[in-house]
């Protein structure tokens, strides 16, 4: 009785409880986001970055141990809309949104600047990950041999090596970050080709994800070391945004000839 009425319960292989774990930690690192606080903050990004890995092992679990349904590709969409969407425009928002300013846009025509570089870069990292996830989902790309457009993960890394180096977090007071990386997410929804992290890849996709959790880690002590362990992280990253597209136009004939 108890099966038949709680089956979706009942049906969760080991990889939905990756994927559902990988969500747990983007609900949480809103909470934390919302907290406010450095340390808080610092929390909730190193739960982006756990979110990150259990999100990299889902697939690998379900081909191990199957699954006993097929909506698996939707839940790891709706799992990772949360942690690679709306949790890093969470955090964009409240660490560049001062409330002391007052609002971005009035109704007496007023208007503040940064804090419409804040709800707007907010807004178009989690509006057009979500915009990526869907054709994701619906174009079933884990089929193709290259992502269509920046991968949300890929995107999420970006924010947190930015928000990271570049505000209050570590001394930073730049109020240009927001817009940066709100032009950075239009790179999710393009057509360019993204190698895949596997084989050679996965190496340096894992080592960039290690890296940048360290330099989570030494911040949140305040310690210096958080510093060379972000340059490399955001090499890596770097390298991998700039020339996996760069890479698969160069040297692949059925890109050029498609």
């Amino acid at each position: 009785m108890l099966r038949r009425l709680f089956r979706p319960l009942f049906q969760i292989s080991y990889g939905d409880l990756a994927t559902l774990s990988n969500a747990a930690c983007g609900m949480l690192a809103i909470t934390f986001f919302l907290d406010g606080t450095r340390s808080a903050i610092l929390v909730g990004m190193l739960l982006l970055v756990v979110g990150a890995f259990l999100d990299s092992i889902d697939g690998m679990l379900v081909r191990r141990y199957g699954s006993s349904h097929r909506f698996g590709p939707l839940l790891d969409s709706l799992a990772d809309v949360v942690s690679f969407s709306l949790a890093p425009a969470v955090l964009i928002y409240t660490l560049w949104y001062d409330l002391s300013r007052g609002p971005a846009l009035s109704l007496s025509g007023g208007w503040d600047v940064p804090n419409l570089l804040a709800l707007a870069g907010a807004l178009l990292v989690g509006l057009l990950g979500v915009l990526r996830l869907a054709r994701f989902t619906y174009e079933r790309e884990e089929q193709l041999r290259y992502f269509l457009g920046m991968p949300t993960p890929a995107m999420m890394v970006l924010t947190l090596l930015v928000c990271l180096r570049f505000s209050w977090l570590t001394g930073d007071t730049a109020e240009w970050p927001p817009a940066l990386l709100g032009l950075a997410a239009f790179a999710m929804v393009t057509t360019l080709p993204f190698l895949k992290t596997r084989g050679q890849l996965l190496l340096p996709a894992f080592g960039a994800v290690l890296l940048l959790q360290f330099a989570i880690l030494a911040a949140w002590q305040s310690h210096a070391a958080w510093e060379p362990f972000w340059i490399v992280a955001a090499l890596l990253d770097a390298g991998y945004i700039l020339g996996s597209p760069l890479w698969v136009m160069r040297n692949d004939p059925d890109w050029r000839s498609g």
